[in-house]
């Protein structure tokens, strides 16, 4: 299928695309198959738009950052299986990346390549270290780390095709967003910061946006990180509220 524009491509299309090229028979028997990130899809599928990358080249690239993306997660379930499952988690892992290189070795642009290989270096240091570190990871340094975890792939998006300043912050803002939504659901645990340090970042995050020259903040993807941004913030104070009155 073809798109004309990124904005009618869906998460089920490009998720289809995903398990596509990681699917195989052995993984397949046991249920072994990487989980796609709509948040990295619609911030990735969004930087792709915003810059106007044509979808014959946005198609692919999207495709080998969300398997990147999907297969660096997968290492992380290692520690949470054991014998033949974590050694498929691991393999899991890089036959997604495999896949990933191929894709962008297709798409023939060397200067996004390196791009993107130096994210996934700086990943996997950003793990190491948090790794080390815990479980007596201070707040500040784990949200510093994961911000790099869970944004450099987005980050090195937005530098190879929207290098503006601006940009590269609606980027952080909207990680940030994410990773203060993700740390903050019920059924993510150990919480490295508190619900009060939650809202200090997110205000943060929506600061650096309101910063922005008027003419940037009314652009596309500045409303869509405002909203994003703001239903986390509803979102938390509900949590607040609730926990306040238990």
């Amino acid at each position: 299928m073809a798109w004309t524009d990124l904005r009618d491509l869906r998460f089920e299309d490009i998720e289809d695309r995903v398990q596509r090229y990681a699917d195989h028979a052995y993984l397949r028997t046991l249920q072994v198959r990487p989980v796609v990130s709509r948040f990295h899809f619609e911030a990735a599928r969004t930087i792709l738009n915003a810059a106007g990358v044509p979808s014959t080249t946005a198609v692919p690239v999207l495709t080998a950052v969300l398997l990147v993306q999907a297969g660096l997660s997968m290492h992380d379930k290692i520690d949470r299986v054991d014998g033949v499952a974590r050694q498929l988690h691991v393999l899991a892992g890089d036959y997604c990346s495999s896949w990933y290189y191929a894709i962008l070795a297709g798409v023939g642009d060397e200067a996004l390549l390196a791009a993107l290989c130096d994210a996934v270096v700086r990943i996997n240091e950003a793990k190491m270290t948090c790794y080390l570190a815990m479980p007596e990871i201070p707040s500040q340094q784990y949200m510093a780390l994961q911000e790099i975890i869970q944004g450099a792939l987005l980050m090195a998006l937005a530098k190879h095709y929207l290098p503006d300043a601006g940009w590269l912050t609606h980027v952080q803002s909207l990680v940030r967003g994410y990773i203060v939504k993700r740390e903050t659901a019920e059924h993510v645990t150990p919480r490295y910061f508190t619900l009060r340090q939650a809202h200090e970042w997110l205000s943060e995050a929506r600061d650096r946006v309101l910063r922005l020259p008027a003419s940037v903040r009314q652009q596309p993807f500045a409303l869509y990180v405002a909203e994003y941004l703001g239903a986390i913030k509803s979102s938390l104070e509900r949590e607040s509220l609730a926990e306040g009155n238990r």
